[in-house]
């Protein structure tokens, strides 16, 4: 009777058993036409750094005081933040084209909007970085 379970045993353990220099591979789960599909993480990384989020506070400030977002100065902005990201900075002030914006740079996020009239008798604080373009 021992031997009939040990030959049992030996049996079920032995396909699983296999000898210190093969390697065994699991099956891939993805295939090259899912792999084709997926984005590359440096695309999805450099789209992310495209993009540049108003908040509604700000969105509010552009339409009352009648800022007009060129295609120009979107791109200056969004130049600024990557620079300022580089720079590590958390809260930065962007002065372009007479208008000033507030920017939470690891958000990538426009927090308000002043043009120069309006601030020229503010003061500005908690940030910690300020570019002028």
């Amino acid at each position: 009777m021992n031997d009939w379970i040990a030959k049992r045993l030996h049996e079920a353990v032995t396909p699983n058993v296999h000898p210190a220099a093969t390697k065994i591979q699991p099956p891939s789960r993805t295939t090259s036409a899912n792999k084709a599909q997926e984005p590359r993480f440096s695309d999805v990384l450099s789209q992310a750094s495209q993009k540049l989020t108003f908040s509604h506070h700000a969105q509010e400030r552009l339409k009352s005081r009648n800022i007009i977002m060129s295609q120009e100065l979107h791109q200056k902005l969004l130049q600024a933040t990557d620079a300022l990201a580089c720079k590590r900075a958390q809260n930065a002030l962007i002065v372009a084209m007479g208008t000033q914006f507030l920017i939470n740079v690891p958000n990538r996020t426009v927090v308000t909007v002043m043009t120069k009239e309006e601030s020229s008798a503010q003061v500005i604080t908690n940030i910690d970085s300020a570019v002028v373009l």
